[in-house]
């Protein structure tokens, strides 16, 4: 089996790199002379920055935001999911009114799932 050789030519310096199993050979060029130098590979490690913790959103989550609201709204025949989002986007501070209109979807559906709604 022949081990693979990759080459990164850097003509502007006149040598050539390989990398043959872990090791680079420098390759120089002089007039009539090849001049093969060899160097271990170091290591490349890859900086890692360090990951900052998700800050805590500053509203309660989604399915207690529905069921207050649900409560405060107090409509005899329930309330629909627009007057929901509506009550939640008032009385809270949500950066995304997109997003949370997604989630709070998905929390009603968590809710019917849970029997903790009645539709």
């Amino acid at each position: 089996m022949t081990p693979t050789l990759r080459l990164r030519s850097h003509a502007q310096y006149g040598q050539n790199i390989f990398l043959l199993q872990g090791i680079f050979y420098f390759v120089l060029y002089n007039d009539d002379n090849i001049i093969i130098t060899m160097a271990e590979a170091a290591a490349v490690k890859k900086v890692v920055k360090a990951k900052k913790p998700a800050a805590k959103p500053l509203h309660p989550p989604f399915a207690v935001m529905i069921v207050a609201a649900i409560k405060a709204l107090k409509e005899r025949g329930g309330s629909s999911r627009q007057a929901i989002m509506k009550f939640i986007l008032a009385n809270n501070k949500i950066a995304d009114a997109d997003k949370a209109k997604v989630r709070a979807k998905l929390a009603i559906r968590k809710l019917l799932a849970a029997k903790k709604l009645v539709p």
